[in-house]
């Protein structure tokens, strides 16, 4: 930016934030790729690429929101972009 000078100091300071919210920053995409190696977690693979969760799933893992889900309530609804398939694994 013309005009806009920093010191070498803040320079320097500037780029440690910067290379250390990198650093969170890949460390936390490999920590979410990793947890896909867990077993439990494969199901959700599919889910991201179709937006919609197996309901075997739900019910296995999730059985309080899937039982608000059913019960009609609407106290603990899902929001409208959450779809719950009714495939069963």
């Amino acid at each position: 930016m013309p005009g806009v000078h920093f010191s070498a100091t803040a320079i320097f300071w500037l780029a440690m934030i910067h290379n250390l919210f990198t650093v969170i920053l890949l460390l936390s995409i490999v920590i979410h790729l990793v947890a896909f190696l867990i077993k439990d977690n494969r199901p959700l693979v599919a889910s991201m690429f179709t937006g919609q969760i197996d309901k075997g799933y739900v019910i296995h893992r999730h059985s309080k929101w899937y039982h608000s889900l059913t019960s009609g309530s609407g106290r603990n609804s899902t929001p409208s972009s959450v779809d719950v398939g009714e495939e069963e694994a």
